[in-house]
C-alpha cells in the first residue's frame, strides 16, 4: 500500500518513459460494470472482480 501521492508521482514517471496509460472507461462501460454488482447483489451470487495497477 502506497500514499495516494507516491502512486500519482509514480504513474506520471512511468507515463514519461513510455508506459502504457490506463484504459478509461466510458460511461457505457461503467454503467454495464455497475448492472452486474448490482444484480449480483441483487441475486446474492458471488462475482469476481479483477483490479490491474497500474
Amino acid at each position: 500500500m502506497m500514499l495516494p501521492e507516491r502512486r500519482e508521482l509514480l504513474l506520471k514517471e512511468r507515463d514519461k518513459q513510455g508506459g502504457i496509460p490506463p484504459p478509461t472507461l466510458d460511461d457505457h462501460q461503467l454503467e454495464k460494470m455497475n448492472d452486474v454488482i448490482v444484480q449480483s447483489i441483487e441475486q446474492e451470487r458471488a462475482v469476481t472482480i479483477q483490479h490491474i495497477d497500474f
